[in-house]
Parts: C-alpha cells; sequence; structure tokens
C-alpha cells in the first residue's frame, strides 16, 4: 500500500474519486454530483490547495481511498482541524486504504498543531460511523446538525492530545 499527498497537480485524479464518490454515495457528502460533474478542472485544484488531501493505493496516481483536512474551519476553536471527503472505492471498502488516509490525516493535523479533529457523518450511514468509531471518533453531543442536502447529521470528534 502506498500514501501520498494529492495537490493541485494531481486534480485529474482526484477529480475522477470525487465524481465517484457524489455518485455511489449520494447521501453521504455535502455536495452533490450534478453540482460538480461540470465544474473546470480549475475548481478542483483550487480545491487541493485549499485543503490537506491524502490518498492510499496500490500507485500513486490512482487513489483507492481519499480524505483531507484543514484548520480554521472551527471559528470557537483554531487548534480543531475538519476533515471532509474521506471515500474508499468499492473495491477497496476493508482492507484498511481509508484507515490508513484517516491516520495519515490525524498525524498532519496533530504536526500542525491541531488538538482535535472534528467531521459530520449521516446517521443513516452506520458503516461510516461504525469506521470512525474504530479510529476513536465521538459524538460530539452536538444536537440539530445537518447537511446542505437536509440530512441528519452527528458531529464526531477525536482527540489528538495537546499541542506540540
Amino acid at each position: 500500500m502506498k500514501l501520498w499527498q494529492i495537490g493541485p497537480e494531481a486534480a485529474a485524479s482526484w477529480r475522477e474519486i470525487r465524481l465517484e464518490a457524489l455518485r455511489l454515495a449520494p447521501r453521504a457528502f455535502g455536495s452533490r454530483y450534478e453540482d460538480w460533474r461540470d465544474v473546470p478542472l480549475s475548481s478542483f485544484k483550487k480545491r487541493l490547495s485549499d485543503a490537506r488531501h491524502f490518498a492510499a493505493g496500490e500507485a500513486d496516481g490512482r487513489p483507492l481511498a481519499v480524505g483531507c483536512w484543514q484548520e480554521g474551519m472551527v471559528s470557537d476553536d483554531p487548534a480543531q482541524g475538519w476533515v471532509m471527503s474521506v471515500y474508499a472505492r468499492p473495491e477497496a471498502r476493508g482492507l484498511g486504504y481509508a484507515q490508513a488516509v484517516m491516520a495519515r490525516i490525524a498525524e498532519d493535523a496533530r504536526a500542525a498543531g491541531m488538538t482535535s479533529l472534528g467531521l459530520h457523518v449521516v446517521t443513516t450511514n452506520h458503516a461510516a460511523l461504525r469506521f470512525y468509531a474504530r479510529l476513536g471518533y465521538a459524538d460530539s453531543g452536538i444536537a440539530g446538525v445537518m447537511s446542505n442536502l437536509g440530512d441528519p447529521e452527528f458531529r464526531l470528534m477525536l482527540d489528538l492530545g495537546p499541542r506540540i
């Protein structure tokens, strides 16, 4: 298994897996396939430069799992990073690729001085909830969280320890 950071130069391969994620798991993300399918590659490049994206696979350039994190998204806690766009291709599920991406995200966020990571999961996405629980994420207890598509979500948190 290989693990690598995805930058703007890899926008085409990230666009491919991102559109697949939105098409195959339409309720799992706060975006819709229809809103992204005709977006120019330059928009994907910008998104890759706004957050730190990671991928896992057997060969560079062909990600089987992806995810990203960004700092500065939680105004009341500047030491909290936010996890987004986590997806594993169907043939890669249960094989450790997404787990490797999430471990790399946590390591990178910790090195950047984050003390916690947060993410949203639609309440009906039981497989994702089990996955994040295995990684140590816990429900924050914040009620009333809704996705951009109007679905109820849990806000999950992972403690990364004190600032380094």
